[in-house]
């Protein structure tokens, strides 16, 4: 007897219970809106990830590279033959070193070569455009020591980052005179 528990008195039915085809389409509808909004949401957080992961990797291999030649410029000696396009000189164990610009494919690269031995210093992730050095040759009888500066501009290789983004980076290297 339990359809008599249902019984409406008032319009002789009994009622059954459950949703109606509106309510049903009702809900789905607002379920597949929220659903695409979250979907959306997700995935601008996943781009934004990745640009921001972009960025960082090209300022960590900009720091990187700029560490490299200022270390290795800062105990060296003999800066003849350094133009406005290269950095050549001899290190401290005597090997002949050269940094220098060079683009391939329409990505620029720093190159470090020791003996003709070359192989980029800079990741292939990044685009390196702008590269100067200014070398200032020690002034006073050789009192001062020679300064060397070095400017360069890192962006993302990734063609869409390219446009808006852009380190620009410049130090002051006075080489050690031991």
């Amino acid at each position: 007897m339990k359809f008599l528990r249902n019984f409406d008195k008032k319009t002789n039915s009994i009622s059954l219970g459950g949703f109606t085809v509106i309510e049903l389409i009702i809900s789905m509808s607002l379920f597949v809106i929220i659903s695409g909004l979250i979907v959306g949401s997700f995935v601008t957080a996943i781009r934004t990830q990745r640009t921001i992961i972009s960025l960082i990797e090209a300022k960590d291999n900009m720091g990187l590279a700029l560490e490299q030649m200022t270390r290795e410029t800062r105990l060296s000696t003999n800066f003849d033959g350094t133009t406005k396009q290269e950095l050549n000189f001899m290190s401290i164990n005597g090997s002949a070193i050269r940094y220098f610009y060079k683009e391939e494919n329409g990505i620029g690269e720093i190159e470090r070569c020791e003996n003709f031995n070359c192989f980029p210093i800079t990741s292939p992730a990044l685009n390196v455009s702008n590269f100067y050095v200014t070398y200032n040759r020690s002034f006073g009888g050789g009192i001062t020591p020679p300064r060397i500066t070095i400017s360069f501009s890192v962006s993302p290789s990734d063609e869409n980052l390219t446009n808006y983004f852009s380190f620009n980076v410049q130090t002051t290297v006075s080489a050690r005179q031991l």
